[in-house]
């Protein structure tokens, strides 16, 4: 397929570091979720883990016997 030509009226402009965005993007949700872990008192290094094991938390799952559902030793 032919580049599009941006000096066209009908040419588009893609970006031109698509996977810098995707990366960004993804480690801001990452992030989001890290902090959700850390609201159910884990430490941020385990958090990270954390969102990559069990996803996002619910309102049981947490770091400590406090909670329902102790995840620390996962």
């Amino acid at each position: 397929m032919p580049p599009l030509n941006n000096d066209s009226p009908g040419g588009r402009r893609y970006p031109r570091n698509l996977t810098t965005y995707i990366g960004v993007i993804a480690f801001a949700i990452w992030t989001l979720g890290a902090i959700q872990w850390t609201n159910q008192d884990c430490d941020l290094p385990d958090s990270y883990r954390l969102v990559i094991t069990h996803g996002f938390p619910n309102v049981f799952e947490g770091c400590g016997t406090q909670h329902g559902v102790n995840v620390e030793n996962d």
